[in-house]
């Protein structure tokens, strides 16, 4: 039996992304990163999907898209 808490659905709102996380990403970083075509989802037509397994691929850095960090070759020194 699945305990109360535990998302285990294949295909998961922004909502529940956010409850799968755990509050390690707030929800404004969320949609900064989903604008953005880092996390992985579709949008049908206001509601934003994201696949659990390919949300968890990134959270690993398996996923192939670019990830967040510092611009490459843009040297301030």
């Amino acid at each position: 039996m699945a305990r109360k808490n535990e998302i285990s659905a294949a295909v998961l709102t922004v909502d529940m992304a956010l409850e799968l996380l755990g509050g390690s990403l707030g929800r404004s970083s969320l949609y900064k990163y989903l604008r953005a075509g880092l996390i992985p989802h579709r949008r049908i037509g206001k509601k934003i999907l994201i696949p659990r397994a390919r949300l968890l691929e990134w959270l690993e850095g398996n996923d192939s898209r670019p990830q967040p960090g510092p611009a490459v070759g843009h040297d301030r020194s």
